[in-house]
């Protein structure tokens, strides 16, 4: 099976290209020259139907994305253009060429702000960068696409690119003060289980929006805290709680906890709790110090 990621040489490329899907599917990656199988830039729809037009793909994964948040708060027209513009000409060009191609989307929890586990219907926007994304999904054809919104992490593999954890970890070997927010509740899930999910999905039919978290919940402060005594050194940093609204430019939905009954019933193993993904995720930088 042939495979175009687009955005293929960021963090969730790098995640997917280091992983056994490589050895399983025929992967085709987008993105920057040095580390691509294939170029274009996906905010020119001539470009964009030149890449598509060459070739054909069983699955075409679209990783392309401004994920910076503040950035995208700070700068609203190109976080817009980035994110909204590159999905539309991906989506334009696909009906232009008839493309039959299965199309995933990865999207992101930040477009949830209710109240419990949010469901696939419940999105609440409340910054540039969730409401973006939000729109960016409006404008594919669901009877061929998989919406995958997620949020994860994991021990990156590439020195330029960074996951949550990867920060942590970096933190704990400096003197700096550390803010853990405490009034941010989510439920990410480790990139082991990421690329697990993505592989059945791949091999399944299926179509639709899909959540994709661990079982279980916890705030950044929560999170923080149990990583750092996953890797053994809870006691290598000055960690404090804090409240977002106090030191982040762009607001935070303060419930990103995600649903994921939809998704279990197509999954044939269950999905780990937050604290068993951190602890496998530990063992990474443990065994790799």
């Amino acid at each position: 099976m042939k495979i175009l990621i687009l955005g293929g040489t960021g963090l969730v490329g790098s995640f997917i290209r280091n992983s056994s899907l490589a050895d399983e599917f025929r992967l085709i990656i987008h993105g920057h020259e040095n580390k691509s199988d294939v170029n274009c830039d996906m905010t020119n729809i001539n470009e964009m139907y030149n890449l598509l037009s060459k070739d054909k793909y069983e699955i075409i994964l679209n990783l392309v994305a401004q994920t910076d948040v503040d950035k995208c708060e700070q700068d609203a027209s190109a976080s817009f253009n980035y994110n909204i513009k590159t999905a539309y000409n991906l989506s334009q060009t696909i009906k232009i060429l008839k493309i039959n191609s299965r199309l995933i989307h990865i999207s992101t929890d930040q477009i949830y702000n209710e109240n419990g586990r949010n469901k696939e219907e419940d999105q609440n926007p409340i910054n540039n960068y969730s409401l973006s994304k939000y729109l960016a999904e409006k404008l594919f054809d669901l009877d061929k696409t998989i919406i995958l919104r997620t949020n994860f992490f994991g021990k990156s593999t590439e020195l330029k690119l960074e996951s949550f954890s990867d920060w942590i970890f970096k933190k704990s070997f400096s003197q700096d003060k550390v803010l853990g927010f405490d009034d941010i509740v989510f439920n990410p899930v480790s990139n082991h289980t990421f690329i697990k999910t993505l592989r059945e999905l791949v091999v399944s039919k299926e179509v639709g929006v899909f959540n994709l978290g661990s079982a279980g919940q916890i705030t950044k402060f929560g999170f923080i805290k149990k990583f750092l005594k996953a890797i053994h050194r809870g006691d290598k940093i000055q960690l404090h709680k804090a409240n977002s609204s106090e030191y982040l430019f762009a607001q935070r939905p303060q419930n990103m906890v995600m649903c994921n009954k939809k998704i279990s019933k197509l999954l044939p193993f269950k999905l780990p709790s937050i604290e068993e993904e951190i602890f496998n995720v530990g063992k990474d930088y443990c065994y790799n110090e």
